[in-house]
């Protein structure tokens, strides 16, 4: 494939992995290749909705943390993450 789009196979299979995002261009060249719309590529799992803008919620909670430092910003994230970890336990 990566000769097909005349790229590094290294390079592809970093795109492959998610180490490393794919340019326009690559995604233009990708979509020759498999015959499909560069938008495709843009599809969130398996749904394959086009990503939207973040949600009402999301967009308070972002607004939220604006002003913050940093590891004020990761403090909140652990804080949040072990909330919901709990609550997921409770659950079960």
């Amino acid at each position: 494939m990566a000769e097909k789009i005349d790229m590094n196979p290294s390079f592809v299979g970093q795109i492959e992995r998610g180490i490393k995002a794919a340019s326009f261009d690559t995604l233009e060249r990708l979509s020759q290749i498999f015959g499909m719309e560069v938008v495709d590529f843009l599809k969130k799992g398996d749904d394959k909705t086009p990503y939207s803008e973040p949600q009402a919620m999301e967009r308070k909670v972002v607004s939220l943390l604006k002003g913050y430092t940093i590891n004020e910003q990761q403090a909140v994230y652990q804080t949040m993450k072990y909330i919901l970890r709990q609550n997921r336990k409770l659950a079960k």
